[in-house]
């Protein structure tokens, strides 16, 4: 093998999370939110149960979840699910973005738009 897959092989090695096999990083990274789907309608009155999974990059270390670019809810889980509190009559959009251990986005994402009523 070249030196430079040794390295790759490594440095990727050092960063894996106790508990997640090497094999869960994507070299790309992925974000898939299963519940609500894009475009749904969910309940103003009660709080929105976002199901989700994510493959994360070899920089990521947890998830920001925003409500209309407002303050972000840390969640420190790759996949499940993840009950944001209750969304006022209208559209929101709804996103899930990885963060660096120092809380730099790392540009992997996903939103989606639901509206409440």
């Amino acid at each position: 093998m070249s030196q430079r897959i040794i390295t790759t092989i490594l440095i990727a090695a050092s960063l894996a999370l106790p508990g997640i096999p090497l094999s869960a990083y994507a070299a790309d990274g992925s974000v898939t939110i299963e519940s609500p789907k894009d475009g749904a309608e969910v309940s103003a009155n009660e709080g929105v149960k976002v199901v989700f999974k994510v493959n994360h990059t070899a920089n990521g270390n947890h998830l920001h979840f925003y409500v209309d670019n407002g303050n972000p809810t840390i969640v420190r889980k790759w996949q499940g699910s993840e009950t944001l509190p209750p969304l006022g009559a209208g559209k929101h959009e709804i996103c899930i973005k990885e963060a660096t251990v120092d809380h730099v986005l790392t540009g992997l994402q996903k939103c989606i738009t639901v509206e409440a009523k």
